[in-house]
């Protein structure tokens, strides 16, 4: 089976810390060059809606997850 066939990010069993939200990503863009020895990433998320703003200094949270296989 491939990881497209057992994955579904829409369905995930997802936590988050007392006053997060999760937001939808407009945007995620290569920075670096192909032969960096790091990936930089720009992303761009979607705050329409939510009652947030986003400014210098503030933090993102990533929780990322496994699959249980």
């Amino acid at each position: 089976m491939s990881l497209e066939e057992t994955t579904s990010y829409n369905k995930v069993d997802t936590y988050l810390p007392p006053g997060c939200e999760l937001l939808e990503v407009l945007d995620n863009r290569l920075m670096s060059a192909p032969d960096y020895d790091r990936d930089v990433r720009h992303y761009s998320f979607s705050i329409k809606g939510k009652n947030m703003s986003y400014g210098t200094g503030d933090c993102l949270s990533v929780n990322p997850h496994n699959v249980p296989e």
